[in-house]
């Protein structure tokens, strides 16, 4: 069964359209076939402020891979990438997000689906919205 999920992608450091770029090239890779990817935005730090902006994008895959066994694989692409998680909301290489995975609706402490903060954040609907039309 193919399940078809949403991704949030955001990076702040080095190349980051380049980084958003690897990020979608490995998902199609390691994930499944990625069907459309938004444009990528510029936006402003969010939680922490004092960092440099963050270009952002959303994108829609189809994948074989259940919700807890996507969630492991994102974490292997951005471990790949060289994330290191050194503060919460700091700066970063890569950041993916499952925002939404089929209608399923989820909430354990390693995983909430929809993702918990998406309507608070411009820099996911503005994508996400583009890609919806």
């Amino acid at each position: 069964m193919q399940n078809k999920v949403y991704l949030a992608l955001g990076s702040n450091t080095g190349d980051i359209n380049l980084n958003l770029n690897k990020a979608v090239e490995l998902i199609s890779e390691k994930i499944g076939e990625v069907e459309k990817v938004s444009s990528f935005y510029i936006t402003k730090p969010m939680y922490k402020l004092d960092q440099a902006d963050f270009c952002n994008a959303v994108c829609i895959a189809y994948t074989s891979l259940d919700h807890f066994e996507l969630l492991d694989r994102i974490e292997l692409i951005m471990s790949e990438m060289g994330r290191v998680r050194e503060e919460s909301n700091g700066p970063r290489i890569i950041d993916i997000d499952i925002l939404f995975f089929n209608n399923l609706k989820i909430k354990t402490e390693k995983l909430e689906i929809p993702h918990p903060k998406i309507y608070e954040r411009e820099f996911v609907t503005r994508p996400l919205i583009e890609i919806l039309l």
